[in-house]
């Protein structure tokens, strides 16, 4: 893989079937690494909100495990002594906005439970890489300009 990289993280990946995985992979082989996915609940989505994780050559996989939404995934990879938990989450949309009953949200505090009990579940390092849609607190609102000046964004208190 390039940069030396071990682990990417990807959102969106748009892969739905079984072809969809062995294309995927057929790519990824020559590049020296593999590819894990979780693809589409149904077939409106054709995997657009399923997420993957892709693994340089040398890593061997253990654990996989896929949150019920598709949206997350933790990977647990071990080489030599080195273990890690690579996760990818791909986050519902403008969450931001979202009410904290609407299904979204619920759907968002399902997965960052995932999140939580896999990285509690980690025998070593952990990784977690993604889209999460939102801001959680005031310094996530906070943009930093080439200039140095600071600028912030109230998005109002959600309900």
């Amino acid at each position: 893989m390039g940069a030396g990289a071990d682990f990417i993280c990807l959102q969106e990946v748009g892969v739905f079937d079984d072809a969809d995985v062995a294309e995927l992979s057929k790519r990824l082989e020559p590049e020296g690494a593999n590819i894990r996915f979780a693809g589409a609940q149904n077939d409106d989505d054709r995997g657009n909100t399923g997420v993957a994780v892709v693994i340089a050559h040398g890593w061997d996989v253990g654990a996989v495990r896929v949150h019920p939404s598709h949206r997350a995934m933790a990977i647990s990879v071990q080489r030599d002594s080195c273990e890690v938990t690579v996760m990818s989450v791909y986050m519902p949309t403008d969450l931001d906005n979202s009410l904290r009953h609407h299904d979204d949200s619920r759907m968002a505090e399902s997965i960052y439970g995932f999140l939580q009990e896999r990285v509690y579940a980690a025998s070593g390092q952990f990784l977690i890489g993604g889209d999460f849609n939102e801001t959680r607190g005031p310094l996530d609102r906070v943009t930093v300009r080439g200039d140095g000046s600071v600028t912030s964004v109230d998005l109002g208190a959600k309900k």
